[in-house]
């Protein structure tokens, strides 16, 4: 059962590096301008089955602590991986957690960022469409004297 632990985290460790390797690729494809919408479609849908598995694999190893006698928490399975000489790969598996959840918060800023922008873009030019530049018969509208502003 010892070999059970440590085979697993060192999976779990390997597929968290591969999620964390898609954030990488997540965040570029987010800088990019304009975004490849194709590349972020794949991408959101390989992480959305990756974070499945992770989870997966969380609950798993967390049935692995408890039958080992420990807490299903962070500092049960710290004890066991002391006890069975894999802390190593615990602080490793860790920080690879760590880093995954800042990656996936900051990609998730950029988000925000990127449909922010977009809506006041959409907004600006909802705003000038509405104020005709030319009549109906294509000559140009009188003006009214406003100019417009882009509230940014």
């Amino acid at each position: 059962m010892t070999r059970d632990f440590q085979a697993h985290l060192a999976h779990q460790h390997a597929r968290l590096g591969e999620f964390i390797a898609l954030l990488g690729r997540e965040q570029s494809v987010l800088a990019a301008t304009p975004v490849a919408i194709d590349a972020l479609s794949d991408i959101t849908e390989n992480k959305r089955t990756l974070a499945a598995e992770l989870e997966q694999l969380e609950a798993q190893r967390q049935q692995l602590v408890i039958a080992h006698g420990e807490a299903a928490d962070r500092a049960g399975a710290q004890a066991l991986s002391e006890r069975l000489g894999c802390s190593d790969l615990w602080q490793d598996f860790i920080a690879r957690v760590d880093e995954a959840s800042t990656l996936n918060r900051l990609n998730g800023l950029y988000i925000g960022t990127r449909l922010d922008h977009t809506q006041r873009t959409l907004g600006f030019l909802r705003q000038i469409s509405a104020q005709s530049l030319y009549s109906a018969d294509g000559q140009r509208a009188p003006s009214s004297g406003r100019r417009i502003s882009s509230g940014a």
